[in-house]
C-alpha cells in the first residue's frame, strides 16, 4: 500500500520527506497490560516495520531523504516502587535506513498525588551517541525534574 504518512508510535503523523518514496510496511502498537497493580503497573511494548522503496532521481536535493525508519522497537514499563512512589523505565531501538542502528534507555521516578506530582527523569540513561537526523546529533545523557500541577477546568 501507498503510505502518505508515517505515525511513530506517541507520535503525531508527519509528511515522507519526497513523495517519491513508497512504503509498505506493518505498525503493530500493542496496548498496555494492568499484571499485577501492586507492583507492575503497566507494560506497552510497540513496532514499526517500514520497507521503502526509494526510487532513485539525480535532481532531488534533500538532507533528509533517507532517514525513514526501517525498524522500531519500544518498551514501556511502569511499576510502583511503594506507596505512591513509581518508576517508569522505556527501552528505543531503531533501524534508520542510512545511519547506523541505536538503542536508547530513558527512567522516570515520580511521586504521585492527587493533585500534583513530583519526578525525576534521566534521557538517554547511558549517553548513546547517536543521530535521529542526518546532521544533528542528538543529546548525551539528559537530566530534569519537575512539578506537574492538576487543574480541575
Amino acid at each position: 500500500p501507498e503510505t502518505k504518512a508515517v505515525i511513530g508510535l506517541g507520535s503525531t503523523p508527519n509528511s515522507v520527506a519526497v513523495k517519491a518514496v513508497q512504503e509498505a510496511g506493518m505498525d503493530i502498537p500493542v496496548g498496555g497490560y494492568d499484571i499485577t497493580p501492586e507492583i507492575l503497573e503497566n507494560i506497552q511494548i510497540g513496532y514499526t516495520y517500514i520497507d521503502a522503496e526509494i526510487p532513485q532521481y539525480s535532481n532531488i536535493i534533500s538532507r533528509y531523504v533517507l532517514e525513514n525508519l526501517n525498524h522500531q522497537l519500544t518498551v514501556n514499563i511502569q511499576h510502583r516502587i511503594v506507596g505512591q512512589l513509581h518508576h517508569n523505565l522505556r527501552l528505543r531501538y531503531l533501524d534508520r535506513a542510512s545511519m547506523a542502528n541505536y538503542f536508547v534507555i530513558d527512567t522516570k521516578l515520580f511521586w504521585e498525588a492527587e493533585k500534583y506530582s513530583f519526578y525525576l527523569t534521566i534521557n538517554n540513561l547511558f549517553n548513546e551517541s547517536y543521530y535521529e537526523s542526518n546532521l544533528v546529533e542528538m543529546p548525551g545523557l539528559w537530566l530534569f525534574a519537575g512539578i506537574k500541577l492538576k487543574i480541575p477546568y
